[in-house]
C-alpha cells in the first residue's frame, strides 16, 4: 500500500508503511519525501489534468543563510494517516499539514519553525565578535533581575570581595594546628610529645615561639601566633620533640 490520492473526495492516504520507524509509537514522515511522492502522481498521465495536491518553495538562500523549503497542501485537499495508535512527527520542510489533517487516532508532530534555518546561522565572524565583545564588557551591576545571571554574580562577588588573599600579616593566628609523626616508621601520627616551636621571619633565624605548644588529642596539636610573630611576609614555623620527626610548615602572608 502507498500513498494514494483520491481526487473524488480530495483525501490524501499515507499509510503507516509508508512513514519511518523511529520507536515505540514514534513514525517520522520526511514532507520533502512526501511530496515528491505526490508530485509523481501528479505527473503520470491521469494526473496531469486533475488539480495541483500542494505548492512547493525550495530552500532560498539569503546573505549566506540557507532557509528552509515548505510544502503547502492547497486546493482543499486534505491528509488521512492510516487509523492507528501512533504519533507522526514532521520534518524535512515546514509545512501546512496540521490544517489539513483529517481527525482520527494518529496524533501529528508539526516540527515547523519560523525562519526555518537549514544550514548556517548568517552570523558574520565580526558579529560574533561584537557580542562577545558586548557581553563581556556589559555592567554587571545593572542587571539585578532576581536569578539572572548578573544578580548571580553580583550576589558571589558581594561576599567574596572582601575576602583575605590568604593568611593576614600582623594579625594573631590562634589554634593554629598541625600533626606530629612518630620517627620510627615515619607514618602514624604520635600521641603524647613535649613539643618545642621555633619560628623564622622572612628568612631570619629561628627563635621559640612565644606561646607553649599544646596536644589536641590524635597526634594533632596547636599553638596561639602572637600578631608580632605573624608579621612577616614569610613565615617559617619549626616543631620538634623527642619521638617524633621534626614538622616543618612554611607560610605566605597577605597585607
Amino acid at each position: 500500500m502507498a500513498i494514494s490520492i483520491n481526487h473524488a473526495t480530495k483525501v490524501i492516504t499515507i499509510p503507516q508503511a509508508d512513514l519511518t520507524f523511529i520507536s515505540g509509537s514514534l513514525y517520522e514522515l520526511n514532507v520533502n519525501t512526501f511530496r515528491k511522492s505526490l508530485k509523481d502522481l501528479e505527473d503520470d498521465v491521469d494526473g496531469m489534468i486533475l488539480l495541483d495536491t500542494h505548492r512547493h518553495n525550495t530552500e532560498v538562500t539569503l546573505a549566506g543563510v540557507t532557509l528552509a523549503r515548505t510544502v503547502e497542501i492547497i486546493n482543499g485537499f486534505t491528509i488521512t494517516f492510516e487509523n492507528l495508535q501512533y504519533s507522526v512527527r514532521c520534518v524535512g520542510a515546514n509545512h501546512n499539514i496540521s490544517d489539513v489533517k483529517n481527525v482520527n487516532q494518529v496524533s501529528l508532530i508539526i516540527g515547523n519553525s519560523a525562519g526555518l534555518i537549514v544550514s548556517g546561522s548568517g552570523v558574520t565572524a565580526q558579529d560574533k565578535t561584537d557580542i562577545a565583545s558586548k557581553v563581556l564588557d556589559e555592567i554587571i551591576s545593572s542587571h539585578t533581575t532576581s536569578g539572572s545571571l548578573g544578580q548571580s554574580v553580583t550576589a558571589v562577588k558581594a561576599k567574596t570581595d572582601n575576602l583575605p588573599s590568604g593568611v593576614p600579616k600582623g594579625v594573631g593566628l590562634n589554634n593554629f594546628a598541625f600533626v606530629m609523626i612518630d620517627s620510627t616508621g615515619h607514618v602514624a601520627p604520635k600521641t603524647g610529645l613535649t613539643v618545642s616551636g621555633q619560628i623564622s621571619k622572612d628568612g631570619g633565624i629561628f627563635a621559640a615561639l612565644t606561646n607553649a605548644v599544646v596536644e589536641v588529642g590524635n597526634g594533632i596539636y596547636r599553638v596561639n601566633l602572637t600578631a608580632t610573630e605573624m608579621t612577616a611576609s614569610t613565615i617559617t614555623l619549626r616543631f620538634t620533640a623527642n619521638g617524633a620527626d621534626d614538622q616543618i610548615i612554611t607560610m605566605i602572608t597577605s597585607t
